[in-house]
C-alpha cells in the first residue's frame, strides 16, 4: 500500500475553503510539478534532475519518476534514452491550435447551453455573473 499524506483539495483551494483529502505522496508531487510547469517555474527543454526534483518536492526518487512519467503522459515533459527528464519545449503552433479547439469547444457549448435555457439556468448565469464583477 502506498504511503498517504493529508493535502488541500485542490477544487477547495479555488473557493477559499480548508478541505482535505488523501492522496498518495506520488499524486502530491505530480500536482505541485504540474502547477510549477504551468507556471513556468521551470524553462522549456529545461532538464529536470531527479535530485533537485527530491530536494524541491521531497519523498523518495520513485514518486517522483511515477509524477514524471504522468506529466510525460500529458506531453508536459519528455524523456530520452539515458538523458532522463525535461519539460517540453513549447510550441506557438501547438498553442494556436489549443486555443483554437477550446474556442470551437466553448461556443458549441454555449449553443447547447442556450438552446435548454430555462429559469434556473438563467438564474445560475445571473449569479455567476455577478460573482465575477466582484471578483473583478
Amino acid at each position: 500500500m502506498k504511503p498517504r499524506i493529508k493535502a488541500p483539495r485542490e477544487d477547495a483551494a479555488a473557493d477559499g475553503g480548508a478541505e482535505v483529502e488523501d492522496i498518495t505522496l506520488s499524486e502530491h508531487i505530480y500536482r505541485q510539478l504540474r502547477r510549477d510547469i504551468m507556471r513556468g517555474a521551470f524553462a522549456p527543454g529545461q532538464s529536470l534532475r531527479l535530485e533537485l526534483l527530491r530536494q524541491r518536492y521531497g519523498g523518495s526518487f520513485s514518486p517522483i519518476r511515477e509524477a514524471l512519467n504522468r506529466l510525460r503522459s500529458e506531453r508536459m515533459v519528455l524523456t530520452t534514452t539515458s538523458r532522463g527528464f525535461r519539460i517540453a519545449p513549447l510550441s506557438v503552433e501547438e498553442m494556436r491550435d489549443a486555443c483554437e479547439a477550446r474556442i470551437l469547444i466553448d461556443c458549441d457549448a454555449l449553443r447547447r447551453s442556450l438552446a435548454n435555457a430555462d429559469d434556473a439556468w438563467e438564474a445560475r448565469l445571473v449569479g455567476a455573473f455577478h460573482a465575477l464583477a466582484l471578483a473583478a
